[in-house]
This record gives structure tokens, sequence and C-alpha cells, in this order.
């Protein structure tokens, strides 16, 4: 049972401990229930999953982060390969995730102003806390402190945006750069906006899973998105006979190869995105020239 605060200072010191302590992460397993299967389903599990999160008011916003809150507070033991079996089965770290009595990983959930929200506890299934929510709200991985208040990414740097927690940590070992954990198709398509207009110059990459071979791609509508503010879509190379094993993200790419041969197989992914966007803007100021 969650005890209640007696005060609102008390509230604030564990907010502001939250914050000390926090390097910035998120993610989920194998399933997601909010992933649609294509584009009618993303406008119709918007509108849906838009009028739900508006019936909650804002006095349960509050008492969900409140308990949110106190519930983090009295986990001691953050999740490790060794102590969380989520971390080993990926074999990858924990990045601001705890570690609750039924082993299970928690996961602080933050909305676009990085205000932590709600958790999010990740063992056989995936369950939010009681009157929690997904939608809107991320984990993000930045233990340098890139997504700080005080500073903006540049064009020089690159912010990630991926759907589950595995391929975000081995994403961010690869690259070094803040990644955000969206959990759900719908997410990052909302994200894709959100974050562009929040970073305007950043190299905005989406690691998306490989799910060509399925008969109706959940990636479709995401990649539009992407192309519509501007960002790059990263997806892993593997080949047919790869992914009818059910190997799709980069953390099974990792897996296959090695981190080593997984890093060089992004950045080579990431330089023929940035390469082809490049010639596609050179392509048309050429057209432009010869109208002129």
């Amino acid at each position: 049972m969650i005890t209640p605060f007696k005060n609102r200072q008390t509230l604030q010191k564990l907010r502001l401990k939250m914050e000390k302590e926090h390097q910035l992460t998120a993610l989920d397993p194998k399933e997601d229930a909010l992933e649609p299967k294509n584009s009618a389903c993303v406008k119709k599990a918007s509108r849906g999953e838009d009028q739900n999160d508006g019936s909650k008011s804002s006095q349960e916003r509050v008492k969900v982060s409140e308990e949110s809150v106190a519930l983090w507070a009295s986990l001691t033991t953050w999740a490790t390969e060794e102590n969380c079996e989520y971390l080993k089965q990926n074999n990858v770290q924990g990045f601001g995730v705890k570690k609750d009595k039924d082993g299970r990983m928690v996961v602080p959930l933050r909305d676009m102003d990085f205000k932590f929200q709600s958790l999010l506890f990740i063992g056989h299934v995936t369950t939010n806390i009681k009157h929690g929510r997904r939608a809107g709200l991320f984990h993000v991985i930045d233990p340098q402190g890139r997504l700080s208040e005080e500073r903006k990414l540049t064009s020089q740097e690159t912010l990630v945006i991926t759907r589950s927690y595995a391929s975000a940590a081995v994403v961010h070992e690869m690259v070094k750069a803040p990644v955000i954990v969206a959990f759900s198709v719908l997410n990052i398509i909302k994200f894709a906006k959100s974050f562009r207009e929040k970073y305007p110059d950043v190299t905005l990459l989406f690691a998306l899973d490989a799910m060509a071979h399925q008969k109706v791609n959940p990636r479709l509508p995401v990649m539009q998105a992407a192309q519509d503010v501007g960002g790059h879509v990263i997806i892993p190379p593997f080949r047919e006979t790869e992914k009818s094993q059910g190997l799709k993200d980069w953390n099974d790419l990792v897996g296959l190869h090695g981190k080593d041969r997984a890093e060089l197989l992004f950045a080579a992914q990431v330089r023929y995105v940035l390469d082809k966007e490049r010639n596609r803007k050179n392509s048309r100021e050429q057209e432009r020239g010869c109208v002129l």
C-alpha cells in the first residue's frame, strides 16, 4: 500500500531526488497492446486514445503522479542484468530503471516537459501503475544529460526515437545519443511532431523494427510521420530468412552479429538515409536552377 504524503514539501523533495538520480530511458517487451496494424487503425485508435485520455480529470492525473513518485521512492534497488530477468534475457543494461519485489523492471514515464507522470512494470507481461497511462508518455535514455533544460540539441547532434526498451538500450550504447522510448507506434507518431518542435535543428532518427515480412506493415504510418518532420527511418538489415525466424529489432541484430558488427551496420544505415536525403535535396536545387 502506498503511504500518502503528509505535505507538499515531502512530495517536492522526492521529485527533486528523482531528478538527481534519474538517468533518462524507456521500454516494452514483445507485445505492444497499443500498436496499430495499419494507417486506418492508427486514426481510429488515436481518436479512442485521445477520448480515453480526456476522460481523466487533472486531479486523477495528479493523484497517479503522486502515487508513482511515492512508489518509485520506496524502491531501493536499481535494475541490472544480474537482478532483473528482462534485462538478462535481452542482454541489455538498465538505464534509470529499478526493480520491484516481484523482480519486474520499473520504468518511470515522463511527458513532453520531461515531468514524471507514471510508472510501467515490465515482467512476463507489461502493466501500468493503477489508473496510469502510456499514451503520450515515454522513458528516455540520456545519462549525459543532453536533454536538460539548460541546453538545446544542435544540428550536429542526434536524437533517436524507438519503440522498445531493449532496442533503446542497445542503440544508445551504439551511438551514445539520447534515445526516446515510445512504447507504441501511436506514441511514435505523436512524438515525431512534438520532438521536432522541441528540437528543430537536431538530426532525428527513428530506429524501427524490421516488420516488412508481415502482411500488414505497422511502420508505414510511422515512416510518413518521420518524413513529415524531416526525420530518418533506420531499420535493422535482416535477411528474409532471419525475419522469418522472428528477428526484428536492433537488440536481435546485436544478438545475431555482436555489438561491434551491429554498430557498423547501424552507422551504414544512417549514412545511407542521410546521403539519400542529401542527393534528393541536391536534385531539387538543380531542377530549380534549370527552371530559373
